[in-house]
């Protein structure tokens, strides 16, 4: 009964921990570092992919990011009136950067760099330290949830349709 309870008591912190750790993301402060167009207004949900042209399976999520935006940007959900999707690489060398999206067909979206990839203070400040990496907020700029791909991340699209 004790080990029972005890698991029990590090289950509830781990989760309160990891929706603190979720919740510390803003999208005011992603906005201001770097320079996007605060897009709250458009009441769309908004999905942030970061992502380098380096790394194979964020290649491989691009074109599941895709198939989702093509879904999801005319539907109506709970957390936005469509979708939108904005992608930031972390790389150095823009020419390989600018071919990565052409060659994965992401040329819709908007597109930022982060040149500092993983020193970037915005990342080390909103504890991310691995790639790929998503975070979808509503149409407010609130995390919904952060790091689902595949299956899981279309039932959380799938569970916020209103029709």
């Amino acid at each position: 009964m004790f080990r029972f309870v005890l698991l029990t008591c590090i289950a509830v912190l781990f989760t309160s921990i990891q929706t603190k750790e979720q919740n510390e993301f803003s999208y005011k402060d992603f906005c201001q570092y770097y320079g996007v167009k605060d897009s709250t207004d458009d009441s769309k949900a908004i999905l942030i992919e970061f992502w380098a042209s380096w790394c194979q399976p964020c290649r491989k999520i691009n074109g599941e990011i895709s198939e989702l935006h093509n879904e999801y940007r005319n539907q109506s959900m709970t957390i936005g009136n469509g979708m939108k999707v904005i992608f930031v690489g972390l790389d150095t060398d823009s020419i390989r950067w600018s071919k990565a999206i052409r060659n994965d067909r992401i040329q819709w979206a908007e597109h930022f760099r982060d040149t500092a990839k993983f020193n970037s203070s915005f990342l080390m400040k909103n504890r991310i330290s691995y790639l790929p990496m998503n975070v979808l907020l509503d149409s407010s700029g609130q995390v919904v949830s952060q790091g689902l791909y595949g299956k899981a991340l279309r039932d959380k699209l799938d569970g916020f349709k209103t029709k």
